[in-house]
């Protein structure tokens, strides 16, 4: 059982009229938590605190023809990195086991995000009245490769180090 603290402020300017719409928004938010329990009580940001974040999207309708409609939609999406929970250092046992050393909750923040999305649509409404839908779109346009998680790699070293009971480890980098 913890607390958690979340606060911010969102700007959002948009046009509602004409052919092309669309809306620009910023985000800016901080979310913490802290549990009593866990490593000394210590103030971190939650996994999904993202300080920054900055959309636009647009719309422009075509002009309609003959129970036709058609309109394009671009949608530009930035956000700050999510935290990762990373130890500080790790051992390997006499045994062969990884035992990583954690001292901070989530101290580490992975790089930014970002991508492009398109979207055409036609609707067309037949002699039959039936409506009928299309949507072509292509996600991720320029093919940003956008980070979710990290993984850790070791290399084990020769300094040997010992714990309070005199246990041998292997000193990880």
């Amino acid at each position: 059982i913890g607390s958690g603290k979340s606060y911010g402020v969102e700007l959002l300017l948009a046009k509602t009229k004409g052919t092309t719409q669309g809306w620009l928004s910023y985000t800016l938010s901080k979310n913490q938590r802290q549990f009593p329990d866990l490593i000394d009580n210590q103030t971190f940001p939650h996994q999904q605190d993202r300080r920054h974040t900055f959309n636009i999207n647009i719309n422009h309708q075509f002009k309609e023809r003959k129970r036709k409609k058609s309109h394009i939609n671009l949608v530009w999406s930035f956000a700050t990195g999510q935290w990762a929970t990373l130890p500080e250092r790790g051992f390997i046992s006499q045994s062969g086991t990884l035992v990583p050393d954690y001292q901070i909750i989530n101290n580490f923040q992975l790089k930014p995000n970002h991508r492009l999305d398109i979207a055409y649509n036609r609707e067309r409404v037949d002699k039959k009245e039936f409506t009928h839908k299309w949507t072509f779109g292509i996600y991720n346009v320029y093919a940003q490769v956008n980070p979710y998680a990290t993984f850790l790699e070791y290399t084990p070293t020769a300094e040997p180090i010992f714990d309070l009971q005199g246990e041998y480890f292997t000193n990880l980098p």
